[in-house]
């Protein structure tokens, strides 16, 4: 059953994440579908392995963190191995890695992968039958650390 809800998750961010490009850039690679498809498998991966416990903005961090990954690692094999720069943050502030990877688009990242872990939350539970109804934690004001209000 993991490894249906698995690929469903593959497939899902790789229609997702070319239907992305598709609307910002124009046009896409098949390698940048792979990468989505890889991102919202492994925020899925994640949640299951109990990131759902933790704030959103947390979950959304970890998520960033993920897909920046995937990002550098598809963009040097798309460099090195196809000899070919699907993309080029070099000119704009904070890239790194010859411009693979940049803060600018951590933050993208970071704000996109609440769709993916909506996404994954929902699939899991509405077409899995896994785990509990999604919940989000949000920090309540005036509350002492580490304590939150679920709504």
């Amino acid at each position: 059953m993991k490894a249906k809800k698995y690929l469903l998750f593959f497939l899902l961010g790789y229609c997702i994440y070319i239907a992305i490009e598709v609307t910002y850039r124009g046009y896409s690679f098949r390698l940048m579908g792979i990468a989505g498809g890889l991102s919202l498998a492994g925020i899925g991966m994640l949640e299951d392995a109990g990131l759902r416990r933790f704030p959103l903005a947390f979950q959304m961090m970890v998520s960033a963190v993920l897909i920046t990954a995937i990002e550098l690692y598809s963009g040097m094999f798309s460099l090195r191995v196809l000899h070919y720069r699907m993309w080029d943050y070099s000119a704009l502030p904070f890239s790194f890695c010859d411009g693979l990877i940049c803060l600018w688009f951590f933050g993208i990242w970071y704000l996109l992968s609440v769709v993916g872990i909506f996404l994954t939350d929902y699939v899991s539970y509405y077409i899995f039958h896994e785990g509990t109804h999604p919940v989000y934690r949000k920090k309540k004001k005036g509350c002492a650390e580490g304590e939150f209000v679920i709504k």
